[in-house]
């Protein structure tokens, strides 16, 4: 498998899977939010350096706790745009 560091933005975006770890902790921060969509937020999410993260991360936790979700789908609105998600 090539390395992580020698993909070009469009591979990482297809390959998250595959590199779940490295995609979290991206530079980028839209492989970053990508990652946390597709695999889930964390608590690490929360602390992250770009504000959209931390926000979606919240929105993530605060639904999970407030329902007791789990292993649903929901719907979250977020700057006008709706999101959809099974929380794990």
């Amino acid at each position: 498998m090539k390395p992580y560091e020698g993909l070009t933005y469009e591979e990482k975006l297809a390959c998250i899977s595959l590199y779940p770890e490295e995609a979290k902790k991206d530079s980028c921060w839209c492989i970053r939010q990508e990652a946390y969509r597709a695999l889930g937020y964390t608590e690490e999410a929360k602390k992250d350096s770009d504000g959209s993260i931390r926000k979606e991360a919240e929105l993530y936790f605060k639904v999970l706790n407030d329902n007791n979700l789990s292993g649903k789908e929901v719907e979250v609105k977020l700057d006008g745009k709706v999101y959809k998600a099974i929380i794990k």
